[in-house]
C-alpha cells in the first residue's frame, strides 16, 4: 500500500504563516483513493497530494470544531436550560392566546 509523505514545495495561499511542521501524520490507503486525491491536488494547484490533503483536513477538522463549539452549551447555559426544563416559566399572553386560538380551529 502507498504511505503518504511530505515533499518540500510552495506552501498553498492558504497554508498558516508560521510553518512549524513538526509531527508527522501517516497512513495507507487504497491505491484508488491515492489517486482520486492526486487528482484533486492536480485540479485545485496544489503542489503534492500532501498540501492538499493538509489543507482539505485543516478545513474540514475546523469546520467540525467550530460547529461543535456552537452546539454545546457552557456550564452557566447548561444549568439555565435544565432550569428551563425541570421548572417552565408559564406561557406568555400572546402564547396562550395562540393556543386558544388553535384549539378552536382543530374543532
Amino acid at each position: 500500500m502507498p504511505i503518504l509523505t511530505r515533499r518540500h514545495s510552495a506552501a498553498p495561499a492558504s497554508a498558516p504563516a508560521t510553518d512549524n511542521r513538526t509531527a508527522r501524520l501517516e497512513a495507507r490507503i487504497p491505491a484508488t483513493l491515492k489517486g482520486i486525491l492526486s487528482e484533486a491536488a492536480g485540479l485545485t494547484g496544489h503542489t503534492s497530494v500532501s498540501s492538499y490533503i493538509i489543507q482539505t483536513l485543516q478545513e474540514s477538522a475546523s469546520k467540525t470544531v467550530e460547529q461543535a463549539r456552537l452546539t454545546q452549551l457552557d456550564d452557566a447555559a447548561s444549568t439555565a436550560f435544565v432550569q428551563s426544563l425541570l421548572a417552565p416559566s408559564e406561557p406568555a399572553p400572546a402564547l396562550q392566546a395562540a393556543f386558544a386560538r388553535s384549539r378552536e380551529q382543530v374543532r
